[in-house]
């Protein structure tokens, strides 16, 4: 995961998305561009997301299907991050909270993907 999120901040990428069967893939100014060509499998999305998810946000998935949460990466940047599920398959999008936009740690922007809606399983 720190290689990924160091090419995020290098990059000046808007956000960082895992999916399985796809490469990771950044945004930059609005467009789509994969890290490499290797696919992640399940184990590598399971693994990524263990790195930086705690028993809370384990809960909130499994309950709810989706679960958001910031975090530092230590001083480098900060991200708010949603997990979900996509039928048995789990996908994660890093926002990268920029210092000139996001300055405040303890109120990060929410995020558009997940609302914390319940779904079924």
């Amino acid at each position: 995961m720190s290689s990924l999120l160091d090419t995020v901040i290098a990059r000046q990428a808007r956000d960082l998305q895992l999916e399985v069967g796809k490469p990771p893939t950044i945004r930059v100014k609005g467009i789509l561009k994969p890290i490499g060509s290797t696919r992640l499998t399940a184990k590598d999305t399971l693994r990524l997301m263990d790195q930086i998810t705690g028993g809370a946000e384990r809960k909130r998935l499994d309950s709810q299907g989706c679960a958001e949460f910031g975090f530092a990466y230590g001083d480098k940047g900060r991200f708010w991050t949603t997990v979900f599920k996509q039928g048995k398959r789990l996908g994660l999008i890093l926002y990268h909270l920029h210092p000139a936009i996001f300055p405040d740690p303890a109120h990060p922007a929410p995020c558009p993907v997940c609302r914390a809606k319940p779904r079924k399983k």
